[in-house]
């Protein structure tokens, strides 16, 4: 394991570590703007993946040319994904792997809303699948489960090559992160997760009212099952001024 300076860290350093100049990466679109500055600072080149609705926002690995394929040394997922909140399920992450493994392609999964699931339902983990961890890693960070943004720590698990990669980068870039803030995210880590579970509810509840009053003003729209929606402040100004003047 790799303790990182925030999810986003790892992201970015992550394609410095595995990528060589000219090298291809998969990213999804839409996805993260961030997955690109590591591209960028690694000089490589990015081949989109397009999420769409006819395929649950999932990629669709068959549509990826064989010419990208053979050039691949990478890519980017994230589920429970933003901003689409699609959530994947146990046999994509299973091709998943049969994908990478077939194509010589490391695997980078973005879980950083990975405890945001709605309707009584767990997001699955990419390390779940049998194999994960021979072809990639899973990123983790505590700015979205336990409300630690400003903290910045997050960890990084998986294959056991890519986190040593990874872990001497670091070892050029920092020292060490503050151990008050390790101190505090293993409580948040170990202690009751009865917060976690207020979180989650507290999304859902946004989710429910964002969903009726688009479908209140005639938008058929699927409600996501995971990640989280737009902010307080804004539902507010939906339910009772928006609706109100509709109705």
């Amino acid at each position: 394991m790799a303790i990182l300076f925030g999810g986003k860290a790892g992201l970015v350093e992550l394609p410095q570590c595995l990528l060589n100049p000219g090298d291809t990466i998969l990213v999804p679109d839409p996805g993260y703007p961030d997955y690109l500055s590591g591209v960028v600072l690694a000089q490589a080149k990015t081949e989109l993946m397009p999420l769409t609705e006819e395929n649950d926002f999932l990629p669709k690995y068959d549509d990826i040319h064989k010419e990208v394929l053979d050039k691949a040394k990478m890519m980017f997922l994230n589920y429970p994904n933003n901003p689409t909140g699609a959530s994947a399920t146990e046999s994509f992450f299973d091709e998943t792997v049969s994908f990478a493994k077939e194509h010589s392609i490391c695997v980078v999964h973005d879980f950083a809303y990975g405890a945001i699931g709605f309707d009584g339902k767990k997001p699955k983990s990419f390390l779940q699948a049998e194999g994960a961890k021979d072809v990639g890693v899973e990123i983790y960070t505590l700015s979205k489960t336990y409300n630690m943004a400003g903290w910045r720590v997050g960890f990084a698990v998986g294959n056991k090559s890519v986190i040593e990669a990874l872990e001497l980068l670091q070892d050029h870039l920092y020292v060490s992160l503050f151990p008050a803030i390790q101190e505090a995210a293993a409580s948040a880590l170990l202690d009751s997760q009865s917060c976690v579970e207020q979180l989650v509810k507290m999304y859902e509840g946004r989710r429910n009212v964002f969903i009726e009053g688009l479908r209140a003003i005639g938008w058929d729209v699927k409600a996501p099952a995971a990640s989280f929606l737009p902010g307080s402040k804004y539902l507010e100004v939906l339910r009772p001024r928006v609706l109100r003047t509709i109705y």
